[in-house]
């Protein structure tokens, strides 16, 4: 293509002569020499100059030039992530809900391997109850030929306050008995059997003729005794599922609280002894 017959729409591309590729008969590649290629100098007034090359190397800058570098020495801000209150709320919820679930979980665990504890338990807590509620009817109402209040006022005449104990006493025993076979409030009602019953026991040794000699104690020394025991031992054990109290953590696994109710009945078994009593009745 000459300056004459070039179409104003060509480009320098256009003078390049490319080689074609022709198979010869036998598919066998002819080599082709490399056809001298005419530039195109474009405008007359524009001048080229060949660059040589000058043998030196340019350092990789390291960074791509479309991304803006830190200068150097330059330290990013630290930033800031602030949680979604909603998330965190969201997040609570269903850690909440998981808990939930776990517990629920470990109380069928529970409930499988307690066998029949809690049966065994609804004996023991029922007999204490009804002896305790006999006890109380019993006083009050003089039946089975006992002497009923008046004969309770005269045992304990040699008390400071004995009017008064002749009354708290069978009413601890009502009280203490019902909410005990019920299993409502165990750990209070427990405790409340356990100062009429170490009352009673107590009293009983101190007006019994044999004084501190086991083996001639009767037999209402010792029952008094065991009522006392078992008293204690429900404060430990709970009252079990099979009560009203089955919803609560005492029913199944008492802790701190069984403690804490034992001290404290004791400490008032013992402030009824010296207050009301007024005497000692280990002297």
């Amino acid at each position: 293509m000459t300056q004459n017959n070039r179409p104003d729409s060509a480009d320098k591309f256009d003078d390049v002569n490319v080689p074609t590729y022709n198979a010869d008969a036998d598919n066998e590649t002819t080599s082709f020499t490399a056809q001298p290629v005419t530039q195109y100098a474009g405008d007359e007034n524009v001048h080229t100059s060949a660059v040589e090359p000058t043998g030196q190397v340019i350092a990789d800058p390291g960074y791509i030039a479309d991304e803006p570098r830190a200068p150097q020495g330059y330290t990013a801000p630290p930033t800031t992530i602030t949680p979604d209150p909603a998330f965190q709320d969201q997040a609570t919820e269903d850690e909440l809900e998981a808990a939930r679930l776990r517990g629920r979980l470990d109380e069928r665990r529970e409930e499988v391997r307690r066998g029949t504890i809690d049966f065994g338990l609804l004996l023991v807590r029922a007999a204490l109850a009804v002896l305790l509620i006999i006890s109380g009817i019993t006083t009050f109402f003089s039946l089975g030929g006992a002497d009923g209040l008046t004969g309770l006022q005269e045992s304990f005449s040699g008390y400071d306050y004995g009017n008064i104990l002749a009354i708290a006493v069978p009413t601890l025993q009502l009280i203490a008995g019902i909410f005990l076979l019920l299993g409502l409030v165990t750990p209070l009602f427990a405790m409340l059997a356990l100062v009429v019953t170490g009352f009673t026991a107590i009293h009983e040794i101190a007006n019994a003729k044999s004084g501190l000699d086991i083996f001639a104690w009767p037999e209402a020394i010792w029952l008094s005794i065991v009522l006392f025991v078992i008293a204690i031992a429900i404060q430990f054990t709970g009252p079990g599922v099979i009560s009203l109290d089955f919803s609560r953590s005492w029913a199944r696994r008492p802790l701190a609280s069984s403690w804490v109710f034992i001290i404290l009945g004791i400490a008032a078994l013992v402030a009824i002894w010296f207050f009301l009593a007024g005497v000692n009745p280990l002297a």
